[in-house]
């Protein structure tokens, strides 16, 4: 699956359920090393 197609399918979620995948997504970039973050 490429990333348009993730997009596209996340876009279909109900609000609730893309919510909950945003909050999971954030979360993950902490924990990546601040280098990181800030390349972001």
């Amino acid at each position: 699956m490429t990333i348009d197609e993730f997009t596209r399918e996340a876009l279909r979620l109900d609000p609730t359920r893309q919510a909950n995948l945003a909050r999971e997504l954030l979360a993950s970039l902490d924990d990546l090393p601040e280098r990181e973050i800030e390349q972001l």
